[in-house]
């Protein structure tokens, strides 16, 4: 198999190695699911060389039962050397590994070279080595080969900064390949308040296995899938002073994304696979027109972009042309074609000291372009309006106020789907206040009002109607109280409502379906010393639920119908945070919740067993869940 990589100078620079050393570990319970992890960064570095090692490691479960369930575990490390031998030569060697359990992958490898600095920082690394592959119970190995290409950031004339980097890397595997290349360069100009940006991206990437995992190749297999992607793009900026108060700027991003699944047969009198590929590009753009005045500014902004998505069978000839038939149409229904426009501005002004006022909106269009046989082909508007003011009475009180809505039409313009067309609206009101009546107290208020509604455009005679509402109101208050120096007393109280219903927007009226309130308190008591904090106090939760079908069980025997569910927390909260010298850190934070179900049932229970249904209603269902989120930072 001949294989062409091609290298052209440009490229995404390399990113450098960490200065400092260090790493954090940490351990997090949250109800039934256990997280840990660490990270750590050790290098050093001298006249004899340097050396660094990163690593990562990770595990993550579900607590079903008292047992550890869907239990994945992974592992990552890196040990890269360097060892000057000449002035502007060195031997470098850099090994790695990989482990992910959950889907039985491994990966090693180990590479070793040499480095060539020039005297404008030029770096140059070519390594070749060893790399062994375990995936889908195969095991392969063979020669792997690397080229690391590094520039520093040159000036080229008066204004002009280039900076260029590529990245190869090629592993022979014997019934596998690998390959991973990036290029990239970026331009840039500054000169009198004149700003151009360009970045030119190229990637390509081969990965082969034995599980398929393209879109019409989803049945693991011990076939060999090879997965073949390029990428191409760039990004262009530009920005200038038209006059003295008026800035333009315009953005520019443009990609090619070509993705090709190809599949080798291990054995001979095997059903054949389906080749196929998928291209994705883009292009979007950006102009904006800002104005910074001392009492008035504004941003008008117009945005378009394109893009298509097209996917195909690569090979055809000879295989049954019915299927052929078919996996062609299943790929056709991928295709898309989609372009959008939007229009925005936003405004602030400021008349005098204490007020604020803040305005804007936007109006955008896309349209969803897709084949015959696909009903997803669709317009959609979407309009957004923004209002606030903000208002300082005094140095001890502001207040702030937040009035938001956007409305969204979907116009789907195939007669199959065309009863789907909907508005949905949505209104949002926030309220927030600081107020510090002494030096010792700060308090914060927020009361905040959202309704969400979905109104189709289309009636069916005789058919109930799909539309839905969604209210919301909230309020959360927190005070910090100073009780001594370093001694403080902090509290929290929210409460929050939804109410979910089936609208009759004619008529603007709605019938409940659901409703959920919601009341959290938290109490603590934070001391600050040197730094370090801790805290201790209790926290207190409590939900209310309404059920469409809510079960009450005895021994005698199961009723079902509407109900309430009620569900109390509470328990004791700790935060402690240490910082150490050196720049080492401990944190923890926990909450051992204790918590209390019980059901309700809105019915009429027999005679004979109400009072067993009544007492099993009163009796709750005890839970406790020791969560916990305990970290330790450290630094060399």
């Amino acid at each position: 198999m001949r294989t062409r990589l091609s290298l052209v100078l440009w490229m995404l620079p390399v990113a450098a190695m960490a200065q400092g050393s260090g790493g954090e570990t940490r351990f997090v319970r949250r109800l039934d699911a256990v997280e840990w992890r660490h990270g750590s960064v050790w290098q050093w570095a001298g006249e004899g060389g340097a050396l660094a090692f990163e690593q990562t490691a990770a595990s993550r479960f579900f607590l079903l039962g008292g047992r550890a369930t869907n239990i994945q575990d992974e592992y990552q490390g890196r040990l890269r050397v360097e060892r000057p031998v000449r002035e502007r030569w060195s031997v470098v060697a850099d090994a790695r590994t990989l482990t992910y359990a959950a889907t039985d992958l491994r990966q090693d490898a180990a590479l070793a070279g040499v480095g060539y600095r020039s005297a404008s920082g030029m770096s140059v690394r070519p390594m070749a080595g060893f790399m062994r592959d375990r995936r889908g119970g195969f095991d392969d190995a063979g020669w792997v080969g690397s080229l690391d290409l590094t520039a520093p950031e040159s000036e080229w004339g008066d204004g002009w900064h280039i900076r260029p980097g590529a990245f190869l890397e090629y592993g022979d595997l014997g019934a596998r390949r690998i390959l991973t290349t990036r290029y990239a360069t970026g331009i840039r100009y500054e000169e009198a308040g004149m700003r151009l940006g360009l970045d030119l991206r190229h990637g390509r990437s081969r990965r082969e296995g034995y599980t398929s995992s393209g879109f019409l190749n989803s049945t693991p297999s011990p076939h060999i899938e090879s997965i073949r992607t390029d990428t191409t793009g760039f990004r262009f900026t530009l920005g200038g002073p038209l006059t003295r108060t008026w800035r333009i700027g315009l953005d520019v991003d443009a990609w090619n994304v070509l993705r090709r699944v190809e599949n080798r047969y291990r054995s001979e009198g095997v059903d054949p696979l389906y080749d196929s590929q998928s291209l994705r590009q883009s292009l979007d753009s950006r102009i904006h027109l800002v104005r910074n005045g001392p009492r008035f500014d504004t941003d008008l902004s117009i945005a378009w972009g394109v893009g298509i998505r097209r996917a195909s069978l690569v090979n055809t000839q000879g295989l049954p042309q019915d299927q052929v038939n078919r996996r062609e149409a299943l790929l056709a229904d991928t295709e898309a074609d989609q372009d959008r426009l939007e229009v925005a501005l936003d405004q602030a002004w400021t008349p005098g000291g204490r007020f604020s006022w803040y305005w804007g909106g936007s109006a955008s269009i896309l349209r969803y372009d897709t084949p015959e046989s696909n009903p997803d082909d669709r317009d959609e508007l979407a309009l957004a309006v923004r209002l606030g003011q903000e208002y300082r009475l005094s140095e001890a009180f502001n207040t702030r106020i937040d009035l938001a809505g956007e409305a969204t039409h979907y116009v789907f313009l195939k007669a199959v789907r065309s009863i789907e067309n909907n508005w949905r609206r949505s209104i949002r009101l926030r309220n927030t206040s600081d107020w510090t009546p002494i030096e010792a107290l700060t308090v914060r208020h927020q009361v905040w009002i959202r309704a969400n509604y979905t109104v189709e455009d289309f009636q069916l005679a005789g058919r109930t109607g799909n539309d839905q509402s969604a209210r919301e109101w909230g309020f959360e208050t927190d005070t910090d109280l100073r009780l001594t120096p370093g001694w403080y007393l902090r509290t929290r109280v929210g409460r929050q409502e939804l109410r979910i219903g089936k609208l009759f927007w004619g008529e603007f009226t709605e019938i409940p379906l659901d409703t959920l309130v919601t009341w959290d308190a938290t109490m603590e008591i934070r001391h600050v010393r040197a730094g370090g904090e801790w805290s201790v106090g209790m926290r207190v939760f409590r939900r209310t639920d309404f059920q469409p079908r809510a079960v009450n069980r005895i021994p005698e025997g199961t009723r079902t119908a509407t109900g309430l569910q009620t569900t109390h927390q509470w328990g004791p909260v700790v935060r402690w945070s240490l910082p150490l010298r050196g720049g080492h850190e401990i944190a923890v934070a926990g909450w051992y919740q204790v918590q209390a179900v019980r059901t309700r049932l809105y019915t009429i229970y027999p005679e004979a067993q109400r009072e067993a249904y009544l007492a099993n209603e009163r009796r709750a269902v005890w839970r406790t869940f020791p969560n916990l989120d305990a970290s330790v930072r450290f630094a060399f």
